[in-house]
């Protein structure tokens, strides 16, 4: 046997990388339960900010912990499998989107501490790169999935030429935010966009259910045949509706920075003098 070539179609063990991943999503949970003490400790943190950080703290240990989960059941997989390649995807939605409120309550926080300039930078971080990586790395682990349930490259299937679109798509999305981000038209669609669906609220609930709806699909993938598969249609489904979801995350984060700036008012007239106002006399 050729000790150089590699055991799998990925030339990727999936299983032993699902422990290194449920270390790192344990160490994030511990970190927004560090932050979620340090909010509620705080004496200077208040308002809606310091709020709106705790809300997405809070989901975000929660997708976490669920994350944690399922990556830790993904690592005891015996085979090489079509189930365990979903159980990693499901625990890389829960993670994804606890990563994504980590940094929409950091961006929430810096506001709160009153830091104008660096809000916006932390806006720019969060609705710029963050949506983007998320989406990349939920894309590849499809990829993998879609090699090891079929036994086929996924690189150049209908799949991966949908999801590749999708990913210039949302490039192309965030590349326009970026241009346009000082544009006053682009503030009012995201202040609209966030007081329609409620931000912190709706976001947190959202990122939950995400990750419950993760959860519970990989308990019960846990009771099939560890050859079971997912079918392409249902993941170009999935990372469909995560670059929509990524999309409103965007303009939400966008809204923070908006409302984070001071309203520029016009310039007062100046008063009139003495002198002005004899003279106004002595004309009428």
């Amino acid at each position: 046997m050729d000790e150089t070539a590699c055991r799998t179609l990925l030339c990727f063990d999936l299983s032993n990388a699902a422990g290194f991943h449920a270390q790192l999503t344990g160490i994030l949970a511990g970190l927004a339960f560090t932050s979620i003490v340090l909010i509620l400790q705080s004496s200077t943190l208040s308002g809606r900010g310091a709020e709106a950080g705790l809300l997405s703290f809070s989901s975000a240990l929660i997708s976490l912990l669920i994350a944690a989960f399922l990556y830790g059941t993904a690592a005891g997989e015996e085979r090489l499998a079509g189930r365990l390649a979903i159980l990693v995807f499901l625990a890389g939605a829960a993670s994804a989107v606890a990563v994504l409120e980590l940094f929409y309550g950091l961006t929430w926080l810096v506001r709160a501490g009153g830091f104008p300039n660096a809000t916006e930078m932390m806006a720019r971080m969060s609705a710029l790169v963050i949506p983007l990586i998320t989406f990349v790395y939920l894309a590849i682990t499809a990829l993998n999935h879609i090699s090891i349930s079929t036994g086929r490259d996924a690189v150049g299937s209908s799949v991966s030429v949908f999801m590749s679109l999708l990913t210039l798509l949302l490039v192309l999305v965030l590349l326009l935010v970026q241009l346009l981000w000082a544009a006053e038209k682009l503030g009012r669609l995201a202040l609209w966009c966030a007081s329609r669906l409620g931000p912190e609220p709706w976001l947190s609930l959202v990122s939950v259910g995400v990750a419950l709806a993760a959860g519970i699909g990989g308990g019960i993938i846990l009771q099939l045949e560890p050859t079971i598969t997912a079918p392409d249609w249902l993941i170009g489904a999935i990372m469909t509706m995560w670059f929509g979801f990524d999309c409103v995350v965007v303009l939400l984060v966008r809204a923070i920075d908006t409302e984070a700036k001071p309203r520029q008012l016009p310039d007062p007239e100046p008063a009139l003098s003495s002198r002005d106002v004899v003279d106004y006399g002595l004309k009428h």
